[in-house]
Parts: C-alpha cells; sequence; structure tokens
C-alpha cells in the first residue's frame, strides 16, 4: 500500500539578543564660551563644576576670565569654596551691617554676611565693603590664608600685605599664579586657581601642624595615568572612579581622548568625579607584553609589536588592581600600560590579564540595593560582577547589569588569584543567523568550516570551534554565538520543536485575545498569537513562533507540490535516517536527521507518523523549497 507521506526539516527556534543602550558618565559641554585654551580653562571649568561660579549668563556663557573680579563677587566665590552655601542662604535675607549697606546688591547680601560673620572679608576703614571695587592679589590671599583655620596664626613678623603674601606663597595658597604686583586687581580666572589651591590646604593644630584630611578637597583630588574608563567609572593611577551623572573635561572632548594621560580628577562630596583635566602628556607606552629579555647587560621588557623596554628591580607591577609590587612577574598575552622614568627606564607597569578563559553566560541574576550581578557560565561556575568592574561589550563600555545569557565573556579577577573579586568582563555578543549552505574540513588542521546564508542572501564561512560531530547539516536553519576571534563558538537557544505544524483548532476570546492549538510532530501545543486561523483550521504549514514570548506571529500554509519520485529503500526509525532512490536518475539520496517531521497525507488532512510510519517501498515526492518536502505519490 502506498502512503502519502510530507516530511519537513525542522528549524531551530532561537532567542534574540536585544543589544543594550548605554553611555559613559555624561561629558558635559564647556562651561563658559569664552575660555577654550585659556590658562584658566581648567580652573573656572571646575569652579563651575563645583557650584562656585555660573558666569553672566548662566553654564555655557560668558565668564570673563581676564575682567577683574568685584569685592562681592569674591565673597560668593570665597564662601562657596568653603563650603558655606548654605550659611550664605540663611543669612540672604539680613541686611549686611555695613556703612555702604545700600551699595551692596540684594543677591550678594548672603555671601557678604557669611565672608563677615566667619572673618574672612570685614571692610575698610571706615566701614565700607565697597562691592563693585576690584579686590587685588594681596586681598584676595589674605582672605584665603584667613579662611583656611591656624594659618592665620602663623604668619611671619611684618607689615601687612607682606606678610600675608610671604606666607601665602610659602604654604601655595596662590597655586600656579605668580603674584608678582599685588596691588593690582585680580583677575577672575586667577582668583579661581587660587580658590582651588585653597580647597587643596589642611587645617593646623595648635602647634602649627597640618591635620590631614582637612582639606576642603581632601581624598577627591586624584593625579595620575588615565588607562581605561567603563559607563560608570575612570581608571586614573591604577585605581577606579565612579563618575558623576555629568563630567566636566578639559583637554581631551571625550574619555577615549584620555587614554594614557596624566590628568587632575576632581570628586564631588560623594565620591564620584565631576572633572577630569588633562595635566600633561603621559610619558608612556601600551602593548602586549611578549617576554623577558635578560641576555644582555640591560634587561628588557620585550612586547609583541618588537618594543624593547629597559627595566631594573625598582620596577612595580599593578596586575588586575592589586596593589602595586616589585617582583611581579608579567605573561605573554598581558595587556600593559607602561610608565617611563626621565631615564626611559620602565617606572611602573598596570598590567591586565585574564584569569578565567572564554566562556558563554548561561544566567543572569541583575544587581539589586543588596546583591551584586550574578553571572553563570557554561561550567556551571558562578561569579559576582560588583559595580565597580569594568564591563565592556563588543568593545565598548556597558553596565554590568547588560549582561545577558549567551555573551561569549573573559574575566579578569583581582591579582592573580581566579578566585579573587571580578574586576574587567570582556563580552562578545556576536551572532552568525541563517541557512547552513554547506560544510567542509581543511588541512593542514584540521579546520572546520561551516558557511551560512543570511536572510539577505548573503553567505559567510565560519571556523566551526565545537565538537566536529555537532556541526550543521546543509538546510538547517541555525544561530550560533561567535568567540572573539569571530569562530561559531555556541548554539543559542535551540528548542527541539518543529514550526512545521498542522492547525488543529483557533479561538478568539471575548477581549479578542486569539489562541490557536496545533499538531507538532504528533504533539498538541496551544500557542497565544497574533494571525486570524479562521480559514487555516487543518492545513499543514510554516509556523514563526516568537523565541522569547512563544507567540505565534505569521503563518504560512504549505500546498503540496509533486516533483521527483523518490522511493524508500530503508528506514532506522530509532536513528532517524532513511535511504531514497531517485526514481528518475537513481540517484541516491541518504537522509539523516532525527528531527525531520513526517505526516501521512490522509483523507481527513496530514497526520504525523514519524520515522516509525515508513517502510521500504514506500514512493515519495520532493521539491527545492525552503524545506524538504517529502510527499507520497
Amino acid at each position: 500500500m502506498k502512503k502519502a507521506v510530507t516530511a519537513a526539516l525542522v528549524l531551530a527556534l532561537v532567542l534574540s539578543l536585544g543589544a543594550p543602550a548605554f553611555a559613559a558618565g555624561e561629558v558635559a559641554g564647556p562651561a563658559f564660551n569664552d575660555i577654550a585654551g585659556h590658562e584658566a580653562e581648567a580652573d573656572l571649568t571646575l569652579m563651575a563644576a563645583v557650584g562656585i561660579m555660573t558666569g553672566d549668563e548662566g553654564i555655557g556663557g560668558p565668564v570673563r576670565p581676564d575682567d577683574p573680579i568685584t569685592r562681592a563677587e569674591f565673597a560668593k566665590m570665597i564662601v562657596g569654596g568653603l563650603g558655606k552655601g548654605a550659611t550664605a542662604a540663611g543669612l540672604a535675607g539680613l541686611v549686611p551691617t555695613f556703612a555702604d549697606a545700600d551699595e551692596i546688591p540684594t543677591w550678594a547680601w548672603g555671601w557678604v554676611n557669611a565672608a563677615y560673620f566667619m572673618g574672612l572679608m570685614i571692610g575698610d576703614d571706615q566701614g565700607r565693603f565697597r562691592p563693585d571695587d576690584p579686590i587685588n592679589y594681596a586681598e584676595v590671599l589674605t582672605v584665603l590664608v584667613r579662611a583656611v583655620r591656624g594659618h592665620e596664626q602663623q604668619l611671619p613678623q611684618g607689615m601687612w600685605p607682606y606678610n600675608y603674601l610671604f606666607y601665602a606663597v610659602d604654604v601655595g595658597f596662590n597655586g600656579r599664579v605668580e603674584v608678582t604686583f599685588p596691588r593690582l586687581p585680580a583677575t577672575r580666572g586667577d582668583v579661581a586657581a587660587m580658590i582651588f589651591a585653597m580647597m587643596q590646604i589642611d587645617r593646623l593644630d595648635a602647634d602649627g601642624q597640618p591635620i590631614a584630611g582637612t582639606a576642603m578637597l581632601a581624598g577627591r583630588v586624584h593625579e595620575g595615568l588615565f588607562s581605561d574608563y567603563t559607563a560608570t567609572q575612570v581608571t586614573i593611577d591604577g585605581a577606579p572612579y565612579d563618575l558623576a551623572e555629568k563630567v566636566y573635561l578639559v583637554g581631551a572632548s571625550d574619555y577615549e581622548g584620555l587614554m594614557n594621560l596624566n590628568v587632575r580628577a576632581v570628586a564631588d562630596a560623594e565620591g564620584d568625579i565631576i572633572f577630569i583635566h588633562v595635566i600633561e602628556a603621559a610619558d608612556s607606552y601600551s602593548g602586549v607584553f611578549a617576554e623577558y629579555d635578560d641576555s644582555g647587560d640591560v634587561d628588557y621588557l620585550v612586547f609583541e609589536d618588537g618594543t624593547k623596554i629597559a627595566y631594573d628591580a625598582a620596577l612595580t607591577v599593578s596586575l588586575n588592581r592589586a596593589d602595586a609590587a616589585q617582583g611581579v612577574t608579567l605573561e605573554p598575552g598581558d595587556e600593559c600600560l607602561v610608565s617611563l622614568g626621565d631615564d626611559g627606564v620602565a617606572a611602573h607597569v598596570v598590567a591586565y590579564r585574564a584569569n578565567i578563559g572564554e566562556d558563554y553566560i548561561t544566567d543572569v541574576v541583575p544587581s539589586d540595593d543588596d546583591s551584586d550581578t550574578n553571572i553563570t557560565l557554561s561550567g556551571g561556575a558562578d561569579y559576582d560582577v560588583p559595580a565597580s568592574a569594568m564591563v565592556t561589550v563588543n568593545g565598548q563600555a556597558a553596565d554590568r547589569d547588560d549582561l545577558a545569557v549567551w555573551d561569549v565573556v573573559t574575566l579578569y579577577t583581582m591579582g592573580a588569584d581566579p578566585a579573587g573579586e571580578v574586576i574587567r568582563v570582556e563580552a562578545t555578543r556576536e551572532v552568525a543567523e541563517g541557512v547552513v549552505t554547506g560544510t567542509k574540513t581543511t588541512y593542514p588542521g584540521p579546520h572546520y568550516l561551516v558557511t551560512i546564508a543570511d536572510a539577505s542572501g548573503a553567505s559567510t564561512t565560519y571556523e566551526w570551534a565545537m565538537d566536529p560531530a555537532d556541526m550543521p547539516g546543509s538546510g538547517a536553519q541555525v544561530k550560533y554565538g561567535l568567540n572573539a576571534a569571530g569562530a561559531l563558538f555556541v548554539e543559542i537557544g535551540y528548542e527541539a520543536m518543529t514550526p512545521y505544524v498542522l492547525v488543529e483548532s483557533y479561538t478568539v476570546d471575548s477581549e479578542g485575545n486569539k489562541t490557536v492549538t496545533v499538531d507538532s510532530r504528533g504533539q498538541s501545543l496551544t500557542y497565544a498569537t497574533t494571525v486570524d486561523f479562521s480559514a487555516d483550521i487543518g492545513e499543514f504549514g510554516l509556523a514563526t513562533i516568537d523565541g522569547a514570548t512563544k507567540v505565534i506571529t505569521d503563518f504560512t500554509v504549505m500546498a503540496i507540490d509533486e516533483a521527483t519520485d523518490y522511493e524508500v529503500l530503508a528506514v532506522d526509525a530509532a536513528a532517524g535516517t532513511m535511504t531514497l532512490e531517485d526514481l528518475g536518475t537513481g540517484d541516491i539520496l541518504f537522509i539523516s536527521d532525527p528531527e525531520v517531521t513526517i505526516y501521512e497525507a490522509t483523507d481527513d488532512g496530514p497526520a504525523y507518523v514519524g520515522f516509525a510510519g515508513l517502510e521500504a517501498g514506500d514512493v515519495l515526492n520532493a521539491d527545492a523549497t525552503q524545506m524538504i518536502w517529502l510527499v507520497a505519490d
């Protein structure tokens, strides 16, 4: 007896991976529009970043860096620089007690009152404040010395203003400013520089000794080599620092432009970086370590590009953010940033080494208030990813919670210990998806190659990095993750379920929600759907099933199209194989795929029979559609 039979090659259903949206800490625009290239650009930008200066028209407008600063304006800067803005706000409704109070603008009342009550600005010998008069360099430095507790008590003997001037310059209150003519009006740019200097000076105890950590910016100014950045952090001198929501940059337009440069960064009160300034080009080299060369009188570090840098026993190495130490051994492949001494000899190396080789993520638990992001790799090991970890996806900075299942990752942990804290995650999220059009093995090697045609029809050949026994056959619909080398590394989201189905029933509830029940290889399955199946009951066809939501979004009826006759010569139901003979040409076709779905065409419509429903002697038809059709004669 001849049977009408249809067989469809199963296609793999896959899960889509969405690309994350992320950005590094937002780079603020220029603080003021008239300071680019000015010697005070960094100082004035910092004053804007910490909220001390806003310019005539607000941030982004002019600040007139070379104009004199008035006494009222300076009162605002010094009080703000001491962090007493709240005090000034509380005194803003009090009319100042100076003889010329009627000349003091109301916006300045709080600042002037605060400066007076703090003993910083006490007016002239006639009791006047003179708010609109320029303040000169001598007066500025006098106020700055008074502003930091304990310093005024250490003044040398002498006449004002020289006693203040000599002391201020000796301690560093003047910062970068050379006070050659102390009676000249101080410019706005120079005052910004001196305020910044004052904010870094510690208070003194009764014995005149500095009290460590008492400066306004204590622990908030970080200088060194800018060596890395992520969506939320920058690395300076080997240490990571969180970024504020908005960051002002001077000397570069973005974080990439800061790489391998010496910078000064300033943090806000919470420790988040708000300002980064390039202070000088670093004398450094970056490259991948290859080997040590100790064969001659001078010892060298040798890098993959052939660069050789002399080193000696004083060399310190910070490996994977561990504390710098002498005697740390570099290994081939280490990513290195080498700081050079004045003599060109390597002084310090910031090195990164992958402690946990390439693997892929099978589970991600996002971070919350009580826990870090947790990722599980294919081998079953799981790792916490703290907020301080640097994370990249496809080479771009990302947030740790952007990591996703199927990402191929390489992990770096603190120091040389694979069990240490995760400090860096490099994730690759590239996929190859489409229909396999061919496979081959090349020698020497062997190298296993798979060619995949994408939806546009373009074909790409990939190296197969998995078990050769698992290579797909031609015609298979596949989706694979690529490793960093671009090889097929992991099959993504495969589900043992065919999209070729027989429609059994279709319903629409009172709210318009649609469901369809289909026969899939003899199993009845019910799906939510966006398709109107009312005209398709009993039809056999190709269902498009969303891999994430399991919703059928499309359905194509497959009409039986008679073509070349094939006779079944042999069938092995257990192995999922059959041998066919082309009755027209005599060619032999061997089908080896246990996932082939086989339906028998009956008077009531297609019915699933599987390999077990075939026997030698059955005659089938086949055509060359997107799936393999096997149709009984």
